[in-house]
């Protein structure tokens, strides 16, 4: 996250593991630091992406 908001995007995409990764990047095609794997940890995930300001996350 730290990245992405660094080099100005405004949005990301949380996935659990690679497999979803993988097809969240073939749907959203955003660049590489737009995707995080969250693994089981959504809420402490959703609470840092709010911290960081992104407009829309997937």
């Amino acid at each position: 996250m730290d990245v992405a908001k660094a080099m100005g995007h405004s949005e990301i995409v949380l996935s659990a593991g690679r497999a979803s990764e993988l097809a969240h990047m073939r749907k959203y095609k955003l660049p590489d630091e737009c995707y995080v794997m969250m693994g089981d940890y959504l809420e402490f995930t959703l609470l840092e992406a709010k911290k960081h300001g992104f407009k829309k996350i997937y």
